[in-house]
């Protein structure tokens, strides 16, 4: 009799050992795939980006060469450079323009103001003064109809540091292009010789 409760005590221990195990079994595999299949989360992350301002110019090839010509004599005034008036077009409208420009590059991403400055011209040590030379710009029509034909009043000097009262171009846009032409005075007593200088023109961010 004792051995019979034995054995009956052990089926039911093992019998409750496999129940606990299935529903052990069950319970973890209904929690895992509830945690794969479950509602999905989401986070918003910053994204960042600091974008610098870039201001470029192009000039015109003749813009890098000025020339007053090679024939002049003391005295002279409002010596035209050579090529103040010199391109023609299939619009007549737009014969006679100047060759000297300057573009606000399409890189750019800022309007921008155009200064400019001199530096004497040199032949040894003979001088030039750079203020002999006038300057006047036009941003609206190539030919400069609103550019006067001799350096007179309305025409700037050209000065030893940028000229900040007398910009070249005032908050030009992106894109766009602005003319100007040159003239020059020959003083009475200056001495013979090929005089060679500069000038500087300066894009920078209009404000």
């Amino acid at each position: 009799m004792k051995k019979e409760i034995l054995i009956n005590d052990t089926i039911i221990a093992v019998f409750i050992l496999i129940v606990t195990f299935i529903s052990f079994f069950y319970y973890y595999t209904e929690h895992a795939s509830s945690q794969i299949s479950g509602a999905a989360t989401s986070q918003v992350g910053n994204l960042s980006a600091n974008i610098q301002t870039y201001i470029s110019c192009t000039w015109s090839s003749p813009a890098l060469n000025v020339s007053f010509g090679a024939t002049l004599n003391p005295g002279d005034t409002n010596v035209n450079a050579t090529r103040n008036y010199n391109e023609t077009s299939t619009n007549a409208s737009y014969d006679n323009a100047t060759s000297y420009n300057v573009t606000v590059d399409t890189l750019s991403n800022v309007a921008g103001n155009i200064t400019v400055l001199g530096a004497d011209l040199m032949a040894s040590a003979n001088v030039f003064g750079v203020t002999n030379i006038s300057w006047q710009s036009n941003t609206t029509a190539n030919n400069g109809s609103n550019m006067n034909g001799t350096a007179n009043t309305t025409s700037y000097v050209l000065q030893y540091s940028y000229d900040l009262v007398n910009k070249v171009a005032v908050a030009e846009a992106v894109g766009s292009t602005v003319w100007y032409r040159f003239w020059m005075d020959v003083p009475s007593a200056q001495v013979a010789g090929v005089y060679t200088g500069n000038y500087t023109m300066q894009c920078t961010q209009a404000t």
